[in-house]
């Protein structure tokens, strides 16, 4: 079954479709209890291990930016 208004039947501008990605990704790692870098530019998405509490968001593969450690 389908929502007569699913996404399949919008059309976004690359932006939008950008931004709507974005917040996709985003609300999965708060979801499943990860957090958001918090320096400006950066947003990566960190899933530290639940007993962790100081987070680093290192620089690996292309993404991170080397954000001081911030408590969980």
């Amino acid at each position: 079954l389908m929502c007569e208004q699913s996404l399949s039947t919008y059309s976004f501008s690359p932006l939008q479709y950008n931004r709507y990605q974005c917040y996709g990704a985003e609300e999965c790692v708060l979801q499943m209890g990860g957090v958001l870098c918090p320096t400006p530019g950066c947003g990566a998405g960190l899933l530290p291990e639940p007993e962790v509490r100081k987070i680093v968001c290192e620089p690996s593969n292309g993404m991170g930016c080397g954000h001081p450690p911030f408590i969980k």
